[in-house]
């Protein structure tokens, strides 16, 4: 699933899910205590001996003053 937010300016912002040869990416967000938004992005590819390897990055962050609605995975 993919994540959405509504900024306070009113434009929307969209992280899709995807998927190629030879990664899979999903993105998720966490809601910290102090408001901010942090969306992260984990990938999985294959290593050289042919294991699935996640790798988790964080893309975004927004302050709590910048965001006033999310969906998708959390």
């Amino acid at each position: 699933m993919s994540v959405e937010i509504r900024l306070l300016s009113g434009k929307s912002v969209t992280y899709e899910d995807g998927r190629t040869d030879t990664e899979i990416r999903a993105y998720r967000y966490k809601i910290h205590g102090s408001g901010a938004l942090v969306v992260q992005c984990t990938t999985t590819k294959n290593d050289s001996d042919g294991y699935a390897v996640d790798y988790t990055d964080t893309v975004d962050v927004f302050g709590p003053a910048a965001w006033e609605k999310v969906s998708g995975d959390d």
